[in-house]
């Protein structure tokens, strides 16, 4: 799974915190219990020290041993055992208590060092230490001493749930506080993103603002600005490249193709050579109209300001579009149907809009087959007219579609030169309508038709 810097983040915040907590609450709760079962043996071998002591050497007997049943002494309770494996003080509660160690056991054990045990015995748990009984050079046999232990693993139980209850809570407030802290944290991030998405190729003068230019976002953003300062250049280098060259170009072509009409006027000339020279001044044309989209969409930015447009009526110009249209769609004997909501004025350049429904009118015609339907609608969706055209062409595969848009983009087989285009023409659409602050879309189904879509705020 992808995370986001944020996640991660608050993941890695909250696997430090946690794994610092979990180790403390280890030693914690290990310092604990190696204290209580400190205390624990430290009093078993008080008891066992003391017993010891009883033991008379000349008698070869204990004195002033206690009675060690449960009601005599509740405390600890005991049992001697010599050598030889007999007890020597009788001990019945150790009958009662299987879990103890055996007396084979003990008589095998040590001689020299005492050893601890613990035992579970009906839900209470008890800690044991046996501990040999020497006189000198003289070993008399064991005392071993039983004190109850519940108390302590009660608590040490209390103490672990405690602990990882609070360790739960403490967790999920780590995590929340670290996306917190980390949504603080890349605040300025956001910051940043949201004014990289407002800049595009019509308004790379834009700089990113950053509110501590110290520190690492800081730099980060003057970086960015300098990218963007490069970037400016070269793309305003590139538009007054294409700018000069489609001026230095107009001219002679235009030259060119007024000498060639006239050359093609002359009767004396053979009908093949005129023929051919119809070609190129047809040519000429497809040339002359290329260089003055050049010239649209380098001048787009200069030439179209929203609050220098005069307001039009919209319903007029499409009217007036229907009637280009059925002129261009005759030849092929299409069905044109308009559907047009009057009144509705928008703010723009009345030539340049009309240049963009052409366009589209246009392409329609050129790639709907014979006696096929054109639909062309003008709406209006809340403070928008919506312009549509709709046709039962050969469409456009999903492939293709994302790019359309793209200066002298064709798609193969269909889009062709043969078909008089050069890939300018949606693209001269979409920088007049972005001009008029609207938007173009398309949507085609192959073999089916395509659908484009023109907004426009409305004035």
């Amino acid at each position: 799974m992808q995370l986001t810097i944020r996640g991660k983040l608050s993941v890695l915040y909250t696997t430090i915190l946690f794994g610092l907590l979990t180790g403390f609450c280890v030693i914690l709760y290990s310092s604990i219990a190696y204290s209580l079962k400190s205390k624990s043996r430290n009093e078993l071998l008080t008891y066992a020290h003391k017993l010891s002591e009883t033991f008379d050497k000349e008698s070869q007997s204990f004195s002033d041993l206690p009675e060690g049943d449960f009601n005599a002494n509740p405390l600890y309770w005991f049992r001697i055992i010599r050598p030889d494996g007999i007890l020597y003080h009788p001990a019945p509660v150790f009958s009662v208590m299987p879990e103890t160690a055996s007396i084979q056991k003990i008589i095998q054990s040590s001689k020299v060092t005492h050893w601890f045990y613990d035992f579970e015995d009906k839900e209470q748990w008890f800690s044991s230490v046996v501990f040999p009984i020497n006189e000198g050079l003289q070993f008399s046999g064991w005392v071993e001493v039983v004190i109850p232990v519940s108390d302590e693993k009660r608590t040490l139980e209390r103490i672990g749930f405690l602990m990882v209850s609070l360790g739960l809570s403490i967790v999920m407030f780590l995590f929340f506080s670290g996306r917190f802290l980390a949504r603080k944290t890349l605040a300025p991030v956001e910051q940043i993103r949201k004014q990289v998405d407002t800049i595009y190729e019509k308004n790379l003068s834009q700089r990113i603002i950053s509110p501590n230019p110290d520190d690492e976002l800081g730099q980060l953003s003057g970086t960015f600005n300098n990218l963007l300062q490069r970037l400016e250049r070269a793309f305003y280098s590139q538009q007054q490249f294409i700018a000069d060259a489609s001026h230095e170009l107009k001219t002679p072509l235009a030259i060119l193709r007024t000498q060639w009409e006239k050359l093609a006027e002359q009767q004396d000339l053979p009908l093949d050579f005129r023929v051919r020279i119809q070609s190129d001044v047809e040519e000429l044309a497809r040339l002359s109209n290329l260089i003055n989209n050049l010239l649209l969409l380098a001048s787009t930015k200069e030439i179209f300001n929203l609050n220098e447009f005069p307001v039009i009526n919209l319903s007029e110009l499409v009217h007036s579009l229907n009637d280009d249209l059925l002129i261009l769609s005759e030849s092929k004997h299409q069905e044109v149907v308009i559907s047009i909501t009057e009144n509705l004025e928008v703010n723009g350049d009345k030539s340049r809009l009309y240049q963009l429904m052409l366009n589209l009118a246009d392409n329609a015609v050129k790639y709907t087959p014979e006696n096929g339907k054109i639909v062309i609608e003008l709406t209006k969706d809340n403070n928008m007219a919506v312009f549509s055209i709709s046709d039962t062409g050969i469409g456009i595969s999903p492939e293709h579609l994302p790019f359309v848009f793209e200066r002298f983009y064709r798609v193969e087989k269909s889009r062709s030169r043969q078909s008089g285009g050069y890939g300018l023409g949606l693209a001269v659409s979409k920088s007049i309508a972005e001009a008029h602050f609207g938007t173009i879309s398309i949507s085609s189904v192959p073999g089916t038709g395509t659908t484009i879509n023109v907004t426009l705020p409305l004035a």
